[in-house]
């Protein structure tokens, strides 16, 4: 916890924008996890809709990622997992937006998901959801991303869900640095 930052503060006074894709807003946080040696650093913006993420480079230094290198691991590494335990769906749906990078769909295809590409706004990935439910396939749903720190691991949000995000980064960051992991393809 970044104690200059427990407390609400709708001035901001600790960083230039309260958003966590500016490096400037991570600096106060990236000095703490350089304190306590942390391999992992989240941070989201006050609704808590997007969640930044830092980790420790090969070279010690906290490295703030893109939300596209971000949500890029986050898929493999869900499409990996639901591969290896045998859980991905007969039909499985990745969400992204049009200006989400088009590595995704490379991974999706890789692991035999279907792209649905959608306008700017995570709103869109939301309706997605909501097609597929009334098509009777809400189980076909497996990733939703937005370059913009937008994460969506299932269908029971339906609008860029930074506690999602955060859980998501959380606990799967730390098993891909701890565990050497190495994305496919």
């Amino acid at each position: 916890m970044v104690k200059e930052q427990e407390q609400p503060d709708g001035n901001f006074p600790t960083c230039p924008y309260p958003n966590p894709e500016i490096k400037e807003t991570m600096a106060l946080g990236m000095e703490y996890a350089k304190k306590c040696n942390a391999d992992l650093l989240l941070a989201t913006d006050p609704d808590c809709d997007r969640v930044g993420i830092a980790v420790k480079n090969k070279a010690g230094e906290h490295e703030l990622l893109t939300g596209n290198q971000t949500g890029m691991l986050l898929l493999d590494y869900i499409c990996s997992q639901r591969v290896k335990h045998g859980k991905m769906p007969a039909d499985p749906v990745m969400v992204k937006t049009s200006v989400t990078m088009d590595m995704g769909e490379q991974i999706a295809t890789h692991y035999g998901l279907r792209t649905i590409n959608v306008l700017t706004g995570f709103k869109f990935i939301g309706e997605q959801i909501g097609k597929l439910e009334k098509q009777g396939k809400a189980d076909s749903y497996v990733f939703g991303v937005e370059e913009s720190y937008g994460y969506l691991t299932g269908s029971y949000v339906r609008d860029k869900d930074g506690v999602d995000g955060a859980y998501m980064d959380l606990r799967d960051v730390q098993l891909l640095c701890h565990q050497g992991y190495q994305p496919a393809g």
